[in-house]
């Protein structure tokens, strides 16, 4: 019983490790795509970001895109998402 518990307490950490990596990547692609920095935005998705991820107001990085004009990026985020 003893084990089970550790072992879904290191299961938990590890979500929370993941869930805030995942985090971390999905703000850097919006700051890359608000910047218009295509290796960024493509090493943020490498890393797990969620393209459908939402910043503090609400807006998508296709969002931003779709205000900015880029085909391209617009392209890519919706191929990955």
């Amino acid at each position: 019983m003893r084990r089970r518990m550790v072992n879904l307490g290191a299961g938990f950490l590890i979500m929370i490790f993941l869930s805030n990596v995942m985090a971390n990547a999905s703000t850097i692609l919006i700051e890359a795509v608000k910047k218009d920095r295509v290796s960024e935005i493509i090493e943020a998705i490498k890393e797990g970001a969620d393209v459908n991820a939402k910043d503090e107001d609400g807006k998508t990085a296709l969002m931003f895109v779709a205000k900015e004009n880029s085909l391209n990026v617009a392209k890519l985020l919706i191929k990955e998402g």
